[in-house]
């Protein structure tokens, strides 16, 4: 039912106001869609199924569109039959695949932690971050105590940016502790006022589970983060 309610709200927000009188006229005429209309509402619909599209391959659609388009068109009357034949089988079937797609996303997150550790004047640490300083800061160094003011662009290791304090136009303030263990890592390595650039491997990120949509299971997260202000709690520091 929130599916459904969350789909209509999400129609409704693409559908163009009209007066009581344009509906009316459009009821007698009997209101006929054209086919970009119903191809667009295909992809509402669609939108809803990131799942299906993430885990299964394209020449395996089409098998998929069939039991769909059976189903709404009642040629599948009743769909708790095939359900229960099948129910074990599509639950093995996602399973297998998303960890096929974790493991797949670990080994490109792998690659790419190596390929920033490469990076002359870069730093990993135990935990498997890897800390790249662009700009040195002379402030207070942050504590897991502390709460700081940052901006960031965080991106997938593709580039892919899926969030933005810059994009935003407002510096983030958080306390250390409530952050994600690379950036509570990554945070205390930093000084106030400089610059750096994380990679971050899914078990110091979202680990198999993800952020979604935006961040994947078992996805290595990268950041560019300012640290522009230790608000409370910083320690030592340089002086000048």
């Amino acid at each position: 039912m929130m599916r459904s309610l969350a789909f209509l709200s999400c129609v409704r927000a693409f559908t163009a106001p009209k007066t009581i009188a344009q509906r009316a006229l459009a009821l007698r005429a009997g209101d006929a869609p054209d086919d970009k209309t119903l191809f667009a509402l295909g992809v509402n619909v669609a939108t809803q199924l990131n799942d299906i599209r993430t885990l299964f391959k394209k020449e395996e659609i089409p098998k998929i569109v069939e039991g769909i388009t059976a189903y709404l068109s009642k040629e599948v009357v009743d769909p708790k039959p095939v359900l229960v034949e099948q129910g074990n089988a599509i639950n093995q079937l996602i399973q297998q695949r998303m960890a096929s797609a974790i493991d797949d996303e670990k080994a490109r997150g792998a690659e790419a932690v190596a390929a920033a550790a490469a990076v002359e004047g870069a730093e990993q640490t135990k935990s498997g971050l890897v800390i790249e300083h662009v700009k040195e800061g002379v402030g207070p160094f942050p504590t897991a105590a502390s709460t700081v003011s940052v901006h960031y662009v965080g991106t997938l290791i593709d580039g892919t940016v899926f969030d933005s304090s810059r994009a935003r136009g407002e510096p983030a303030q958080f306390a250390v502790k409530q952050v994600i263990k690379g950036w509570q890592e990554a945070l205390q390595l930093m000084q106030e006022g400089g610059t750096a650039k994380l990679t971050i491997p899914a078990d110091i990120a979202y680990g198999d589970g993800g952020s979604p949509p935006n961040i994947p299971g078992g996805a290595t997260i990268c950041f560019e983060v300012e640290l522009l202000k230790v608000l409370t709690g910083g320690v030592g520091g340089l002086i000048l």
